[in-house]
C-alpha cells in the first residue's frame, strides 16, 4: 500500500494530499486515475480517525467533477468507487453554479447524478444519494432534471430542498416522457407523492402518449394500491378533481383497462369504486370486459367487477363486441380461460350467436398469453385447449366438426402429433430419468379425493386412455393448474433431454382423448357398413393421432360434397364416388 500507518495527523494527511496533486494535467485521464489509486489508502486512513477534508480548498469544482466521474465510470473497484463518493460527499463539498450576467443559475449541464442515473452500476442507488448531499440546484440535461431522478429513487428529503429553489412541480420538458409525480407513482413512492401534490403537482397532467398519473401507477405493482389510495385522498382534500376517464392517445385506454390488462386485483375495484365506467371501450372496441377475459387468473376480478356494478347501478353488457366483432366470451376461449368462460355463462352471456376463434386469433392470444419453454407452453395450450371445450361443452355447446379441427390444428403446426422423437428413443428406460421420475408424485384426480397417489413414472406407463383420465382433472381447468401441474411434475428436475419427450407424450395423450370421440363416428361413417362401432374404436385407439386429423379432414370434404350435390350433379357424382 501507499501508506502503511493505520492512523495519519490532520496535518499530515492534507500534506501528502496536496503533495499528490504536483504535476498532474487534469486534462490526462491517466493521471487523473492514478490519482484516484493514491487517494484511495489516505481516504481509508482518514475514514479511521474520523476527520475530514474541505475539498473546496483543496480542488476547483471542474477538478471534483472529473474525479467524480473517473471513479463511477473508470474505476472498476466498486468499493472503491464507492469511498471516494462518499468522501467527497462528507467533506463537506457542496456544487455552488455559475451564474448568467443578469446574475441567474446556469442550470443546463450534465451532473455526475445524470451519469450514474443513466448507468446500470451496481449499488448506483447509495452513489445517487451521496452525490445529492452535494448538489442543491435542479441541474437539467437533455430534460432530464434533479427533480425527475429525486422522484424516480424516492428521495424526499431532497425533493423539498429543490421545492424550496422555487421550481415547477409539473415539470415536462419536451425530451421527457415523465412527470415528477408519474416517476414517483410509478415507483410507489407513496409519502413523495402526497408531497408532490401538496406542492402543486397536477394529478391529471398527461404525457406525451396520453398517460396520467393515474395511467402510470395502474401499470405498476410497487405499492400502486397504497399509492393510489393517497393520491385520491390528498386530491380530494385539494380540490382536485381526478379524471377517471383519460385515454391514451395511441390505444384509447383509460386506467381501468391498464389496471385489468395487468391483473391489479386490488386497483381495479379502486378505480370502480372511485367512478371509473365500466363500458368505456378503447380505440379496438375493447371494455373492460373483454380484458378481464383475457386471463383465467381474472375469475375473481371479473366476480368484483360484477359486485360493483351491480351495487352502483350500472348495466354492463355481457356481449359486447369489439372492432373485429369479438366477444367476452371469444376472447376467454381464445385465452384459454375456462373458469372466465364458466362464469360468463352463468352471467348469462349468449351460446347461441357463439363462433369458434379461428386458428389465427387462437395463436395472436397464444403470443401474449402463453410463456416459458417451448415444452412447457405447449403443456399449458394443451391442457387449456382441453378446458375451454369441457367448459363449454358443461354449459351444453356441442363442438361443430371445424371447431375440432381448428383445435388439432394448433396442435399440428407445433408439430405436436410428430412422435417419430417418441418411437425412436426410449427415454422413459433412462437410469437418471427413471431415478428422478420415481420420486415426483403426481397430483391426480381419483373417484373419492383428490391426492398425491401417482409417481411421474408410473403415469407414463399407463394405456393412454387411462393416463390421460388422470390428466384432464384438475389441471385443464385453470391457468394456476396448469401452471400447477408445471411445478408438481417438476419438468425442470428432470434431465434435459427428456423434458420434451415428455411434453411431447402428455400432448399426445391429451389431443388423442379429446379427439377419439369425434374421429371414431368420423371412422364408422366413412366405412360403415363393413365394419361394426366397437371395430373402429379399436382401430382409432391405435392410430397416430396426426392420422385422427386426416379422417377428420376428409369428413369435411363429404360433408362439403354431400351438402351441396343436390344443386350439382357433377359434385353428385364425386360424392357417390367417395
Amino acid at each position: 500500500m501507499f501508506f502503511t500507518q493505520p492512523e495519519i495527523s490532520l496535518s499530515e494527511g492534507l500534506e501528502r494530499l496536496t503533495s499528490l496533486l504536483e504535476n498532474i494535467n487534469w486534462e490526462n485521464g491517466a493521471d487523473r486515475l492514478e490519482l484516484l489509486r493514491r487517494l484511495d489508502p489516505l481516504i481509508i486512513m482518514r475514514k479511521a480517525v474520523k476527520q475530514l477534508y474541505d475539498l473546496r480548498d483543496i480542488f476547483q469544482r471542474d477538478n471534483v467533477e472529473r474525479l467524480l466521474e473517473d471513479s463511477l465510470f473508470v474505476v472498476n473497484d466498486m468499493d472503491q468507487r464507492i469511498r471516494f463518493v462518499r468522501f467527497v460527499s462528507r467533506s463537506g463539498y457542496k456544487d455552488e453554479p455559475d451564474i448568467d450576467e443578469a446574475g441567474k443559475p446556469l442550470l443546463n449541464r450534465a451532473t455526475p447524478i445524470h451519469g450514474a442515473h443513466r448507468s446500470s452500476l451496481p449499488g448506483k442507488v447509495t452513489i445517487i444519494q451521496e452525490l445529492f448531499q452535494m448538489y442543491d440546484a435542479n441541474y437539467d440535461d437533455d430534460g432530464l432534471t434533479h427533480l425527475h431522478v429525486a422522484c424516480e429513487y424516492g428521495f424526499q428529503d431532497v425533493v423539498e430542498r429543490i421545492f424550496m429553489l422555487g421550481v415547477d412541480p409539473n415539470l415536462l420538458p419536451e425530451q421527457m416522457d415523465a412527470t415528477p409525480l408519474q416517476l414517483a407513482m410509478r415507483f410507489g413512492h407513496v409519502d413523495l407523492t402526497e408531497l408532490l401534490l401538496i406542492n402543486g403537482a397536477d394529478p391529471n397532467l398527461a404525457n406525451r402518449r396520453g398517460m396520467t398519473p393515474l395511467h402510470v401507477a395502474c401499470e405498476t405493482d410497487w405499492e400502486a394500491y397504497k399509492a393510489l389510495t393517497r393520491f385520491f385522498i390528498v386530491s380530494e382534500d385539494l380540490g382536485q378533481r381526478v379524471n377517471m376517464e383519460a385515454r391514451t392517445l395511441e390505444t384509447g385506454r383509460t386506467p381501468l383497462h391498464l389496471a385489468i390488462l395487468g391483473g391489479n386485483e386490488e386497483v381495479a375495484p379502486l378505480l370502480l369504486i372511485r367512478g371509473a365506467h365500466p363500458n368505456s371501450a378503447d380505440a379496438k372496441g375493447l371494455t373492460p370486459l373483454h380484458c378481464i377475459c383475457m386471463s383465467e387468473r381474472n375469475v375473481n376480478l371479473f366476480r368484483v367487477f360484477r359486485t360493483i356494478s351491480r351495487q352502483k347501478g350500472w348495466v354492463v353488457p355481457l356481449d359486447p363486441l369489439d372492432n373485429e366483432l369479438r366477444t367476452p366470451l371469444q376472447w376467454a376461449v381464445a385465452c384459454l380461460a375456462p373458469n372466465i368462460i364458466d362464469s360468463l355463462l352463468i352471467a348469462g352471456a349468449l351460446l347461441s350467436n357463439f363462433a369458434y376463434p379461428d386458428r389465427s386469433f387462437f395463436n395472436e392470444c397464444f403470443e401474449s398469453s402463453l410463456t416459458g419453454e417451448p415444452a412447457e407452453i405447449n403443456l399449458k395450450m394443451a391442457f387449456g385447449l382441453l378446458g375451454v371445450i369441457e367448459a363449454l361443452d358443461i354449459e351444453g355447446y356441442d363442438p361443430k366438426l371445424s371447431d375440432v379441427l381448428t383445435i388439432m390444428s394448433l396442435f399440428a403446426e407445433r408439430n405436436l402429433f410428430d412422435n417419430s422423437l417418441l418411437e425412436a428413443h426410449n427415454w422413459y428406460d433412462d437410469e437418471e430419468f427413471v431415478k428422478v421420475a420415481k420420486k415426483i408424485m403426481m397430483y391426480c384426480e381419483e373417484e373419492d379425493e383428490n391426492s398425491y397417489n401417482l409417481s411421474f413414472f408410473d403415469l407414463i406407463q399407463l394405456p393412454t386412455k387411462k393416463a390421460a383420465q388422470k390428466l384432464m382433472y384438475p389441471y385443464s381447468c385453470c391457468d394456476q393448474c396448469r401452471d400447477q401441474f408445471w411445478s408438481s411434475a417438476n419438468m425442470g428436475k428432470l434431465p434435459e433431454a427428456s423434458i420434451e419427450f415428455c411434453a411431447r407424450y402428455f400432448c399426445d395423450k391429451i389431443a388423442r382423448t379429446f379427439f377419439r370421440q369425434m374421429t371414431v363416428e368420423c371412422f364408422y361413417q366413412l366405412v360403415r357398413p363393413v365394419l361394426m362401432l366397437d371395430c373402429c374404436e379399436e382401430i382409432v385407439d391405435k392410430l397416430p393421432v396426426k392420422d385422427c386429423l386426416q379422417y377428420l379432414k376428409m369428413k369435411k370434404v363429404v360433408y362439403f360434397l354431400k351438402t351441396n350435390s343436390h344443386n350439382n350433379p357433377e359434385k353428385k357424382k364425386i360424392f357417390h364416388r367417395t
